[in-house]
Formats: C-alpha cells, structure tokens, sequence
C-alpha cells in the first residue's frame, strides 16, 4: 500500500517553499543538504529544522519521497521499464 506523496507549498515559510520548488525542479540530480543550505543562505542545521517545521519531512526523506511519486506516476503513464524509470527519477 502506497500514499500519494503531495507536497505542501502552504507552510508561509518562503525560504523553504523556493528550497522546495528547486528540488521538485532537480530531484533527478544529486542534492545536498549543503548545497540546499548554500542556496537558501542558511546553515545545514537550520535549514534541516525549518524544513522538517515547514513541511513535516526532513529534507532526505521529502526528496526521496517526491522520487518514489514521480516513479509511481511513470509506472502508471507510460510503458518504460524498471531500470528506465529508475535512471530518470534519480
């Protein structure tokens, strides 16, 4: 049984809305929490406290659950195999 992974934007905290919008815009990449922290302006320890406050998710487990969704509608939508989806969600 999966549920469906659906961000939450409506926090007010619009540090980590944008750190939010530019993981949904790489999370096929490798991201860092220091290069999240870097592009946020914060600390790694802040930026891992207020997004945890923000969104209920520590920045890891937001980042592999967006990567679990997308597959899952990959799976659902299209034809492409396993290996196909995995190289493309990250």
């Amino acid at each position: 049984f999966y549920q469906q992974f659906t961000p939450n934007f409506q926090h007010g905290d619009e540090v980590i809305v944008q750190i939010q919008h530019y993981i949904n815009d790489h999370y096929q990449g490798k991201l860092s929490n220091k290069e999240l922290a870097e592009l946020s302006c914060l600390t790694e320890r802040t930026l891992q406290r207020r997004f945890k406050k923000a969104t209920g998710f520590n920045v890891n487990q937001y980042i592999q659950s967006l990567r679990v969704q997308k597959a899952c509608d990959l799976l659902e939508s299209t034809t492409l195999t396993f290996d196909a989806i995995s190289f493309r969600v990250g």
